[in-house]
């Protein structure tokens, strides 16, 4: 399992951050994400959000079944697939979705001088994530985070799906998702935000945003501009590397 060192939450207002710190954890339902408009590219809109299947034209057939065919069904064949396919659940828009920048070590290794700076380097918040909004709250101690938002989810009796986001290629990708695994995998276009994700399951019916009060987190994280954000990951980093903590 990969270490989380650090989550990010990023905020268009002042007070928002805030509201965070203070341990209201605003969440929109993913539906939003699928439906939402906006003119930046692999920012905030997804209309791509849990896929459960992405099919590549050429590598499968795809047959419509109806009393109003004659035979009942008519298969397209491979070769006649412009392109590819997607399918997603419905059921999944009214999931409530928190998303979060995070410093992890997945996929890195440091067995050197040069692996950590690099490592350090791939932690970097891009300009793309800046986007988001001025003002962010750092998570210092995100196992604690990470069991006080999923003791108070469980209190309520909600399901939820943890964890960091996954990325593919849309463009080679050919296959299936667990159902519940979808919610954490996305396509590569959105690698910048390194993504950690809660979606809770609050067994609703419609898409509607919701707030879960876990507590103060102002022992836990500390509030900043977005602009300060990497100087602050870059000099954590290295003082856990004087502390051992990469070995």
């Amino acid at each position: 399992m990969s270490r989380v060192f650090f989550n990010v939450k990023v905020c268009g207002k002042e007070s928002h951050r805030d509201a965070f710190l203070d341990g209201f954890l605003h969440m929109n339902p993913l539906g939003f994400f699928r439906k939402y408009e906006e003119g930046a590219v692999a920012n905030i809109a997804d209309r791509h959000e849990a896929t459960v299947s992405l099919l590549q034209p050429g590598q499968f057939t795809m047959t419509i079944t109806s009393d109003y065919l004659p035979g009942g069904e008519y298969t397209i064949p491979a070769e006649d697939l412009a392109g590819p396919s997607v399918i997603q659940y419905d059921a999944h828009n009214t999931l409530n979705v928190l998303c979060l920048y995070a410093v992890h070590e997945r996929g890195c290794t440091f067995e050197s001088e040069d692996d950590f700076e690099r490592f350090v380097e791939a932690q970097m918040m891009k300009s793309e994530v800046d986007d988001l909004g001025d003002y962010a709250a750092v998570v210092v101690d995100t196992v604690a985070f990470q069991q006080r938002v999923l003791q108070v989810i469980r209190s309520n009796g909600f399901g939820a799906v943890a964890g960091l986001v996954d990325y593919y290629d849309p463009s080679t990708f050919h296959g299936s998702f667990d159902k519940a695994q979808a919610l954490l995998k996305k396509r590569n276009d959105f690698s910048h935000q390194r993504e950690y994700r809660f979606a809770v399951d609050r067994a609703v019916h419609e898409e509607a945003p919701y707030t879960l009060p876990v507590g103060s987190l102002r022992d836990i994280a500390i509030g900043c501009r977005t602009s300060e954000v990497n100087d602050l990951i870059r000099n954590y980093l290295h003082q856990m590397k004087t502390q051992g903590v990469f070995g």
